[in-house]
């Protein structure tokens, strides 16, 4: 049985990912957090700095794992504005630092990367795209990706929007707009920004199996769909029976922003998909009625 660590193992998608695998019974898993302590499914929560070279170094021997899930980030655009040196320590320096442990240990190694990485002037964006990121979140994800080739065995997954209920900690976005449009509460959605958006669990699983395989270099994973944050909003409120009145629409290229936002970086996911073909890759709608009917 495999022993898998994941970073960031308290962060939305790091929930979902415990949760699969402790539900999959294949796997030893360990978890580190920055930030939380309690246990997610009956896994303990190891708190590690990966901004502190020698404790992640310590804290590796210590597990000797023959997988990591390196989920953990710096993920909010507003702190990475504010603070880019220390996003280019977490999100880029620490990842390649983690990258060259595994290395020496011929641990296989699963950087977790972003859409963002692209400057939004296309569409559908493939592996073989150049990619030209415009916030300072999506450099230091570049230079995290670059930096986790030091590990020989590792492959690195760009993925698209996530979307769903959270598992624990602060609200996610899908579930703020549910819950505007169960109490009948005015939320503002873009209609001119356009993701693939991909629901955690079908991401959790997806990565997974990636992490699983022989599978190397980069991988792109996304939903089937090409959606603005307004129409997912408003396919929500329909596969919901809710009523869409309390959606505003707004154009965010009419607000001002400390940093470019791209207009389309969704993801063409024909990588995963011909490499995963038996895995479940559910449209926007589908992902969220199924996600309702079984939390």
């Amino acid at each position: 049985m495999p022993r898998i660590l994941i970073t960031g193992a308290s962060g939305r998608l790091g929930r979902y990912l415990i949760r699969h695998l402790v539900r999959q019974e294949r796997s030893d898993v360990v978890a580190w957090s920055g930030a939380t302590r309690t246990p997610l499914y009956g896994i303990a929560l190891e708190p590690v700095d990966l901004s502190d070279f020698e404790s992640v170094e310590r804290a590796l021997a210590r597990v000797r794992p023959d997988i990591i899930i390196h989920a953990a980030a710096m993920s909010r655009l507003s702190d990475c504005v504010a603070d880019p040196a220390r996003a280019a320590r977490v999100n880029a320096e620490a990842s390649g630092h983690l990258a060259r442990l595994a290395g020496t240990t011929g641990c296989r190694m699963v950087y977790l990367s972003t859409d963002l990485v692209f400057d939004g002037s296309g569409s559908w964006y493939s592996e073989d795209a150049p990619p030209a990121p415009v916030s300072v979140y999506g450099r230091s994800k570049l230079q995290g990706e670059q930096a986790s080739r030091a590990a020989p065995d590792s492959v690195r997954v760009r993925l698209a929007n996530l979307f769903g209920p959270t598992l624990g900690g602060q609200p996610s976005m899908h579930d703020q707009l549910v819950t505007a449009l169960r109490q009948r509460v005015p939320i503002t959605l873009f209609d001119d920004e356009w993701r693939s958006p991909l629901a955690f669990p079908v991401a959790a699983a997806a990565v997974a199996a990636i992490a699983a395989s022989p599978v190397v270099g980069l991988v792109h994973l996304g939903g089937p769909d090409r959606l603005s944050r307004l129409e997912m909003g408003l396919l929500a409120a329909e596969e919901l029976g809710l009523d869409p009145a309390p959606i505003r629409a707004a154009r965010r290229s009419a607000i001002p922003a400390a940093e470019p936002r791209p207009r389309d970086v969704s993801l063409d996911s024909t990588r995963w998909r011909t490499a995963f073909p038996d895995l479940w890759w559910p449209d926007y709608r589908t992902a969220v009625r199924e996600m309702a009917a079984r939390p």
